[in-house]
């Protein structure tokens, strides 16, 4: 029966594209005493993991350098490896001490570059990379590969614009933002395009029973932004109505769907605040995900993609706000 504590069983039961290989692991994978199984796992995986398949050639590296040099058969070459390895480590942890930087530690259980270094979770669920406050997040993303729970803040089908003001007939304004999305700031830009650059335009914005709740006076603009908050916690709709020579066009018009968007409550308020303090695209992304922020979480995590174009953490992350 194999030994379960055996580096085989380990990579069997917890080894996948998230993770390193152990140092063992990879000293009998270049010896070629690891399994035929496990040793066909640790190659596919250092296909895809930078990481690993670096350690792979400085161990073939320095085998082969020590072969030709050995005059001594009987110690075995990857014992003299680990002694120099252990030395260095040591040596690194001595000037991650004395200079106070994260350090890249290869035997971390997944690590993610980040805009201030290096976050890495290691496999006893410690976080190193980042503040105290935000390292359970961070941990949670880290070992599940999702964000947890993402609240479906717009609930319910859209409701059909019907029953708003204005001659929709030949509608030519086009709303572009906020629309469908859920938004940190109580008093956005509202945006929308139009051919007739000569109109004047009309923003109203209505709580979810279409009672206004604030109306723009006519400008000429294509962007407005209102002069108070609005409520949080609550779905909003809006529309955006132009008038030209005396005939009025109001967007969007039917059957198009109403423009609804979602202003995150307070508490939800504070923790993005807090976020965007720890530029950090990780925890952003994280903090957007729970307050139901797809679309920025999503733009965060490009941003970390683009530091780890190999991630296999990152594609995951980016596939479950997807769903």
């Amino acid at each position: 029966m194999q030994d379960p504590s055996s580096p085989e069983r380990f990579i069997a039961a917890v080894f996948d594209a998230n993770e390193h290989a152990d140092y063992e692991s990879l000293e009998r994978f270049v010896d070629g005493t690891l399994g035929p199984s496990d040793a066909k796992r640790l190659e596919q995986h250092a296909d895809i993991c930078q990481s690993c398949a670096a350690e792979i050639d400085d161990l073939r590296s320095f085998a082969a350098g020590f072969s030709r040099k050995n005059t001594h058969p009987s110690f075995p070459w990857f014992a003299f490896a680990a002694a120099v390895a252990l030395i260095a480590f040591a040596a690194l942890l001595f000037v991650g001490h004395r200079t106070g930087s994260v350090l890249e530690v290869r035997t971390s259980r997944v690590s993610v570059r980040d805009a201030n270094g290096v976050i890495a979770l290691d496999r006893a669920g410690h976080v190193s990379g980042v503040s105290a406050p935000w390292q359970p997040v961070v941990a949670q993303v880290l070992s599940t590969g999702h964000f947890g729970s993402i609240p479906s803040t717009l609930t319910g089908p859209a409701v059909r614009r019907d029953v708003l003001r204005g001659d929709t007939a030949t509608a030519t304004v086009r709303i572009l933002h906020p629309a469908e999305e859920v938004i940190a700031e109580d008093a956005p830009a509202f945006e929308w395009a139009a051919n007739d650059r000569h109109a004047l335009f009309i923003v109203e914005v209505f709580d979810s029973e279409f009672r206004t709740i604030i109306q723009s006076p006519k400008m000429k603009a294509t962007r407005w932004v209102p002069p108070r908050a609005l409520p949080r916690g609550q779905e909003l709709r809006w529309q955006v109505t132009q008038i030209a020579r005396d005939h009025r066009i109001t967007a969007p018009a039917p059957p198009e769907p109403p423009a609804r968007f979602f202003v995150v409550d307070s508490e939800a308020a504070k923790q993005i605040d807090s976020a965007r303090a720890a530029n950090s695209h990780l925890i952003l992304a994280a903090v957007y995900a729970r307050s139901g922020m797809r679309d920025a979480a999503v733009a965060e995590l490009d941003q970390l993609a683009r530091a780890n174009p190999r991630s296999p953490l990152i594609a995951q992350l980016l596939r479950s706000l997807k769903k």
